[in-house]
């Protein structure tokens, strides 16, 4: 995988996520159930996420980020608004595998989506990051 670069912006790493990443309905339904529920599913998706970036050897970004994420759902059944809950098992990835130094402000410029047709056979999230310069 090549991560090319961007004269204006600077580096662009890309990963692409096929693991069903869960809707924000999903966890608030979880939650409610049993305290722990949410932190173990999280815990498990936020490593392996972790994984899959230090697997793709996507290198990191040293200073502010603009993340894009283009979500391509098996269907149509679901809100984007509670697709895009998922950000946040991959953002914390990012994190954990240093592709992204931090999650705050000071490391996310912003964050933007992108709702693709749905695609039955490969559902997925594909996520560009893209280092902002100052």
């Amino acid at each position: 995988m090549s991560n090319p670069r961007c004269p204006k912006c600077g580096t662009e790493l890309r990963l692409t996520i096929q693991l069903p990443l869960p809707q924000l309905n999903d966890v608030i339904r979880e939650a409610k159930g049993h305290w722990g529920a949410y932190h173990t599913k999280k815990k498990r998706l936020t490593n392996s996420i972790a994984l899959l970036a230090m697997a793709a050897k996507m290198g990191h970004i040293d200073g502010r980020a603009r993340l894009t994420f283009t979500w391509f759902p098996r269907d149509r059944r679901v809100d984007p608004d509670n697709m895009s809950h998922g950000q946040k098992y991959a953002i914390d990835g990012l994190v954990m595998a240093k592709v992204l130094a931090g999650d705050g402000y000071r490391h996310v410029k912003s964050i933007h989506h992108e709702f693709a047709e749905p695609d039955k056979r490969n559902p997925r999230v594909e996520v560009a990051i893209v280092e902002v310069k100052a």
